[in-house]
């Protein structure tokens, strides 16, 4: 069949399928999921949109792809994911960000636990960014009061993948070791598609069977994890917190710090603020991560930051649809360090981090490229060192979705794209979707073919 490219028309948010071929087999794409909560069908935009714009596709999706945790692209994948398969539907496989593979133990089987972590790295986050020189007592107070809207949310966020990438923190060498997973391998061979799901999440077929048995009968799994944070509020005086340093040998080292939050200080504000954003990332691990035990689905990580720090994209189906920006986790392991675990969770909200992914052109068709809300470059605030370029060549001109809905934030991707694409880019077609009516255009406006 020939492929059909669709940008679904949602009231919020970002959503795109593909349908196509692959290895001689119908295969269904969807990039992203909007914004939409409701879990009736009647009412769910995505799962509504597609249904009345791609009648070919009856039940199955074959990948499903995550490219980041931001709002209008992540914040309806829950509720799309339930309505899906309770209708009786059919999902392949989750393409996840890589930084959240940490959190699914904890969020599977012990979700007090995990908000306890997420608390504690909040309040280590919060503290050091107090102290860092570049911040004042004001722009801390201005953090707070704002509730990490425009300029003050880039700016802590800067601040935090900094703190991330540039501290070698512990963990980084042996999430190198796990990464790199052959793009040869073939998950599907002497494995029943219930250990196939549960070793690709981390788990023993009869830890994912116990997990199953709880998720169908605790009432613990129906609980919000925002409304197990009602602690955290009532917390005053002392809170201990294991940090982690590098000695001078490169080994990791420990010590118990003691941190006072008072509940009125700017760092204890911003403690409690940056703990509430981060809620929302893990509840959505969760329901997705539970969806995929009731019904045996697996999931590949693609990790930006092991990108980010130099190692080659690798996974993805070889010849097929391959990441150009991250790279493909072996397993998923518990992250244990309650700062680290905070800042990868965080960090999978940044544009930056945004996977990107390329469907390799075939004899009949053109190669596809889904940005997301790329820039094809470093840097959070503004763009910096632009991608190498992992690009499979193709032959004639491709589709690719504008970044960021054509917003001008993000026009330095057409300028990479450009060099990426010699003699071919400006016959290529931008597609937009998403965005917000007084969304300012640049970029996206000077494309030649754009939808």
């Amino acid at each position: 069949m020939a492929s059909r490219f669709t940008a679904l028309p949602l009231s919020s948010g970002e959503s795109f399928i593909l349908e196509t071929d692959h290895g001689g087999k119908r295969c269904v794409i969807l990039v992203d999921g909007g914004q939409s909560k409701s879990n009736n069908p009647k009412k769910n935009g995505l799962y509504k949109a597609i249904r009345q714009f791609c009648p070919d596709i009856t039940d199955t999706i074959d990948i499903t792809i995550c490219t980041h945790r931001d709002h209008d692209h992540a914040g309806g994948f829950p509720a799309f994911i339930e309505t899906w398969l309770a209708e009786g539907n059919v999902i392949g496989e989750f393409w996840l960000p890589g930084g959240w593979a940490g959190a699914v133990e904890m969020a599977l089987t012990n979700p007090d636990r995990l908000v306890t972590m997420l608390r504690e790295g909040a309040n280590t986050a919060a503290d050091r960014i107090g102290e860092h020189e570049s911040y004042r007592e004001t722009e801390v107070e201005s953090m707070t009061s704002r509730s990490f809207r425009g300029r003050t949310l880039r700016s802590i966020q800067a601040e935090m993948h900094d703190m991330y990438v540039e501290g070698s923190w512990p963990g980084s060498s042996e999430e190198q070791a796990r990464a790199n997973r052959s793009m040869e391998d073939d998950r599907s061979v002497g494995s029943s598609r219930t250990e196939l799901a549960a070793n690709s999440w981390g788990f023993t077929v009869d830890d994912w069977e116990a997990i199953r048995s709880d998720l169908e009968t605790s009432a613990i799994h129906g609980e919000p994890l925002a409304d197990r944070t009602g602690t955290y509020h009532q917390l005053g005086g002392e809170v201990f917190v294991d940090e982690v340093f590098i000695d001078g040998s490169g080994e990791p080292g420990h010590w118990i710090s003691r941190r006072v939050f008072d509940g009125g200080s700017p760092t204890s504000q911003l403690a409690r603020s940056l703990f509430r954003n981060i809620i929302d990332t893990a509840e959505a691990i969760r329901n997705i991560a539970s969806a995929a035990v009731m019904f045996d689905i697996p999931v590949r990580w693609f990790d930006f930051s092991a990108f980010e720090k130099g190692a080659k994209p690798s996974g993805g189906i070889k010849g097929f649809l391959q990441p150009l920006n991250a790279v493909e986790l072996r397993q998923a392991e518990r992250e244990t360090n309650a700062l680290i675990l905070f800042f990868k969770l965080t960090l999978t909200e940044q544009n930056v981090a945004s996977l990107v992914f390329q469907r390799l052109e075939t004899e009949s068709e053109p190669s596809a490229i889904f940005l997301g809300d790329s820039r094809l470059a470093f840097g959070i605030d503004q763009p910096d060192r632009n991608f190498e370029k992992h690009l499979v060549q193709p032959n004639r001109p491709i589709i690719y979705t504008a970044p960021h809905h054509g917003s001008r934030n993000n026009d330095r991707a057409y300028e990479v794209l450009a060099d990426w694409l010699p003699g071919l880019f400006d016959a290529s077609i931008a597609v937009r979707n998403g965005g917000v009516w007084n969304q300012t255009l640049s970029g996206y406006l000077s494309v030649k073919n754009r939808r």
